[in-house]
């Protein structure tokens, strides 16, 4: 994702990677996602989901709860869009460790 731009070749690939699993079913998840513009070309494109530092550096276990449950303005208009999908989802509950007394 380093390098998408709206109308450079990385984008013809990324077109044609999301159209490809869509095609297939499948839900494609863009990586490496560091900026506002390459989100804003892979929500254009149709992808779905997306990871990247734009979101969060790696974090423990213990973080990722915290993380997903403070307000971002990056993934306010992605929370509000899923809010209203009725597809299923796999997931599982993150819990944090108890910390040691």
């Amino acid at each position: 994702m380093r390098e998408l731009e709206s109308d450079g070749p990385e984008a013809a690939l990324t077109r044609a990677i999301v159209a490809l699993g869509q095609s297939l079913g499948l839900e494609t998840i863009a990586e490496g996602v560091e900026r506002t513009e390459q989100l804003e070309i892979l929500r254009a494109t149709g992808c779905p989901l997306a990871q990247g530092y734009l979101f969060a550096r790696p974090l423990p276990v213990w973080d990722v709860e915290r993380l997903l449950t403070a307000p971002s303005p990056v993934l306010a208009g992605h929370r509000a869009a899923a809010a209203h999908d009725d597809s299923p989802r796999h997931s599982e509950p993150v819990g944090a460790p108890t910390p040691a007394a």
